[in-house]
């Protein structure tokens, strides 16, 4: 392989395998262009003695891989690369490229999470045959893993919890200034919430360039929804099509259209229809949440735009506004008949009846109300929270499968509320929330009182995790029961199981005395069988405290 020729050069060399110190050393020896990605390698092994050697320039993406390492070898060459006076930016995940350029070099630049460091790449997913058999699926493209195998593996894996967890550290770096060198790799939820306030320079800065996942999509939308500047930003990025937008999967650049164009109607900016509307760019479904546009933007596009005509009658209905709603005079509609019968003003419910029945129009025929009419924008759902805060947001599922195609946010929303709340919990709280999640994984789940009663929730917990325990061991003794003896018939066997599963029936163990009676007749009938057949009850069975024998 000739040096010259880099197409030719791979770009990750330290994963799943690192080589030896030596190989490395042969390896940069016989091909210097490739010494970064051996000082790289060197990083992720903790090889700081060959680091030395290569003589590289300071280069960012190094660095955060030799931190995350958490290596001897690798905290020496971190302290090296950082008490530098200028940083480089010479390795490139995105591109798979090195930038050896010196008219160029990518300086000065920082450290900003940008990297996948080693403990990224031990996210695998399953490579299954069935699906690569789709045309849709086989179309993948393997730039975004620097491994260039698109992270797939013979078995699903992901990478160890602590890295799921967010320290006290880096929680705070939700609430301050971000550092020039963003010291953690764990940056989804900075993200996610940039995203969610519609906070442009802090999601600028942070945002990576892979495709964009369902959680920060939802967080974006909400943050246009919300945030005029950051419906700005993200029109500028659709202008230029820069790869944030590349990245954007699905619908989802449709989605942030609509959000853009909603948030522009939204603050009664008629340039965005006044000349009409452009065809197959898509038409905002929710306009007057969470502002309301004035009554004379609503009657203007009702009549610039004739297809958004319900859309507008539907903020005048929402927005309490009579006399604009009489003068667009939609045709009556479903979705209008919805949003009257929420208004606290029953002229619109009125005059949608009468329109309707003088029209002989069947409102609610095969009709069922859409997602986005009755979504709220807000994600803030619930006041409970856990005694950690996970690297980023979860999707909160929900049983319809058409919210994706629905929903304006093109998916289901994220749980925020415990990352608000968690901020601003003293130190005190988590630890006391700490050793009720040691007695059961929800507290609020299983006692939604439990903010309020600390001490008792503590000790029910107690008592629900010795409940836990007692059912575990009963488990284990049923499953016992579930195998065959030597020498047992199928009729032993079968009133064996017979009564255990009396044995643990909820009201035998409430103590009824009704089914306390038949248990213990079930008991006998299998006691009898034996002794029938010439056989016994176990030891097990006549002094274990969770036995037959024991009842």
């Amino acid at each position: 392989m000739d040096d010259s020729d880099r197409s030719r050069h791979p770009y990750c060399i330290w994963n799943p395998d690192i080589a030896a110190e030596d190989t490395y050393r042969q390896l940069a020896l016989r091909f210097p262009s490739m010494r970064y990605q051996v000082g790289r390698a060197c990083a992720a092994a903790g090889y700081d003695g060959l680091y030395a050697e290569l003589d590289l320039l300071p280069d960012v993406s190094i660095a955060e891989e030799a931190r995350e390492s958490e290596t001897p070898g690798g905290e020496i060459i971190f302290k090296m690369i950082m008490v530098a006076p200028y940083r480089y930016a010479i390795m490139n995940d995105y591109d798979l490229s090195i930038n050896l350029d010196s008219k160029n070099p990518g300086a000065p630049a920082f450290l900003n999470g940008h990297t996948t460091v080693r403990w990224k790449l031990q996210r695998r997913k399953e490579l299954q045959q069935k699906a690569y058999n789709f045309r849709i699926r086989r179309v993948r493209t393997w730039k975004w893993s620097i491994e260039e195998d698109d992270h797939l593996d013979e078995k699903e894996s992901y990478w160890p919890q602590k890295y799921n967890i967010l320290t006290p550290e880096e929680v705070q770096l939700l609430y301050t200034p971000l550092p020039q060198d963003l010291p953690t790799m764990k940056k989804d939820l900075l993200i996610q919430m940039a995203a969610h306030g519609g906070n442009v320079d802090r999601y600028a800065r942070l945002a990576s360039y892979w495709p964009m996942g369902e959680v920060e999509r939802v967080c974006v939308i909400r943050g246009i929804y919300y945030n005029t500047m950051f419906a700005r930003f993200w029109a500028e990025e659709i202008k230029k099509n820069t790869r944030r937008v590349q990245g954007l999967k699905h619908n989802g650049l449709s989605l942030v259209k609509e959000a853009i164009s909603a948030r522009r109607i939204m603050i009664n900016d008629v340039e965005e229809f006044i000349n009409g509307w452009p065809e197959d760019e898509p038409q905002p479904r929710v306009i007057w949440k969470p502002l309301q546009p004035c009554e004379h933007v609503l009657k203007l596009l009702a009549e610039r735009v004739p297809s958004m005509k319900k859309t507008a009658a539907l903020a005048c209905i929402f927005c309490d506004y009579e006399d604009a709603y009489n003068e667009i005079n939609c045709t009556p509609h479903p979705d209008l008949a919805i949003a009257a019968g929420r208004s606290h003003n029953p002229f619109y419910r009125r005059d949608i009846e009468q329109k309707a029945a003088e029209q002989g129009i069947d409102l609610f025929k095969e009709y069922t109300t859409p997602i986005w009419l009755d979504e709220s924008l807000e994600t803030l759902t619930s006041h409970s929270m856990h005694d950690t805060l996970g690297s980023g947001m979860s999707p909160c599922w929900s049983d319809n499968i058409w919210k994706n195609l629905e929903s304006v946010f093109g998916g289901d929303v994220p749980e925020d509320f415990h990352v608000q709340l968690y901020v601003w919990a003293p130190p005190e709280r988590l630890r006391l929330l700490e050793i009720c999640e040691s007695h059961c994984h929800c507290p609020a789940m299983c006692y939604p009182d439990y903010e309020e009663n600390w001490e008792e929730y503590v000790e029910r917990a107690k008592l629900r995790k010795e409940h836990e325990k007692r059912r575990e061991r009963h488990r284990k003794v049923r499953q016992a029961a579930e195998l065959r003896r030597p020498g047992e018939s199928e009729e032993a066997l079968q009133a064996r199981k017979k009564a255990y599963f009396w044995r643990y029936n909820g009201r035998v163990c409430a103590g009824e005395p009704k089914w306390i009676e038949h248990a213990r007749k079930v008991r006998e009938e299998y006691e009898a069988i034996v002794a029938r057949e010439g056989g016994e009850l176990s030891e097990q069975e006549l002094s274990s405290p969770g036995s037959l024998g024991g009842w």
